[in-house]
């Protein structure tokens, strides 16, 4: 192997090393970051980290993928989007922030970087016809009703309903005890609670609240001392020839996508039709529908700021209906 992609790699690996000892990150923040990384070390080749010009970084964020989204052709090669490309701005400026700060790397040029501005829509949740069809079929497994009912209930990402372990379902106090968040840290979720008060407040988008808390239980009878959705594996196992790579939790999360476009064709809806973080866009959107109030709602969906909460009430609350004479 060439010496120059040694060094590049060495230096890769600490900061790796660094991000999931000293920094604790979530499996699928690794993944994601290591993965990232890896693309980085093939694009540079022969270029040393620490003489990667401006240029060369900005074809690292510029360059042509393939997309697996059901709405790009088989093998389609395009240009990343906006929150793709700030993504991996993020990952290349902590990591040269850290080689800088170590002597490792002489300056730090991506800082120079220009961040793409993002179309800042509105989040949009799952159109409640299309909910209500899926939610009624009765072609639904307990594992389907518990993966689209962590999202839609509960409002946990992606990556969190991949890594639920069962030892973290309570089914007799009706909580998720201990998850694992997205970004690290842990949390503690009332998801009884939250399917009844949808049920009281919101019944034609439950119906019986029983469908998912049953569903709930047999799927941790089932899956007792593994992973709730049984995706991927609850070790962390590095990949030859990849910098500090975690396959199983981003290989989980790309079987979530498929099973989804999946369910929803069986159910006879479109593949397209919702995907996973629509579902906790429905959530939110949903808790403020039922006139919880705006501070636990950010609590509960793990917001860190509750302006981003407030970016759900432009559709959930209309600010005039309450000055209209009946």
């Amino acid at each position: 192997m060439n010496s120059t992609i040694e060094a590049n790699r060495f230096c890769i690996g600490a900061y790796l090393d660094w991000l999931s000892g000293t920094r604790n990150c979530s499996p699928h923040t690794y993944a994601a970051y290591s993965g990232t990384l890896d693309k980085l070390v093939a694009h540079l080749d022969a270029t040393p980290l620490g003489e990667a010009s401006v240029m060369d970084l900005e074809a690292f964020v510029e360059r042509p993928r393939q997309r697996r989204s059901p709405n790009h052709a088989r093998g389609q090669v395009v240009v990343g989007s906006a929150a793709t490309r700030r993504r991996d701005i993020t990952v290349v400026r902590s990591l040269y922030r850290f080689l800088r700060e170590r002597g490792l790397v002489d300056s730090d040029r991506s800082s120079l970087l220009r961040v793409p501005l993002l179309n800042n829509r509105n989040p949009r949740p799952v159109d409640d016809d299309v909910w209500q069809a899926l939610w009624g079929s009765d072609v639904l497994s307990d594992a389907d009703r518990v993966m689209f009912g962590l999202g839609f209930f509960c409002g946990l990402r992606r990556a969190e309903i991949t890594n639920l372990a069962a030892s973290q379902v309570d089914c007799d106090r009706g909580q998720l005890v201990g998850f694992v968040r997205k970004g690290g840290g842990e949390a503690v979720f009332p998801y009884r609670s939250a399917v009844l008060l949808f049920a009281e407040r919101l019944p034609r988008l439950v119906g019986d609240p029983q469908v998912f808390l049953g569903a709930v239980e047999r799927r941790v009878d089932a899956r007792s001392g593994d992973l709730v959705m049984g995706w991927g594996s609850s070790t962390s196992n590095r990949s030859e020839g990849r910098v500090g790579a975690v396959r199983g939790p981003d290989w989980a999360s790309h079987a979530m996508n498929r099973q989804v476009r999946r369910v929803l064709v069986r159910c006879g809806l479109d593949g397209g039709a919702l995907t996973p973080h629509v579902l906790r866009h429905s959530f939110v959107t949903n808790l403020l529908r039922a006139d919880v109030p705006l501070h636990v709602v950010a609590s509960l969906a793990g917001h860190r700021d509750v302006s981003t909460t407030m970016r759900y009430a432009a559709i959930a609350v209309d600010p005039l209906a309450g000055l209209l004479v009946a």
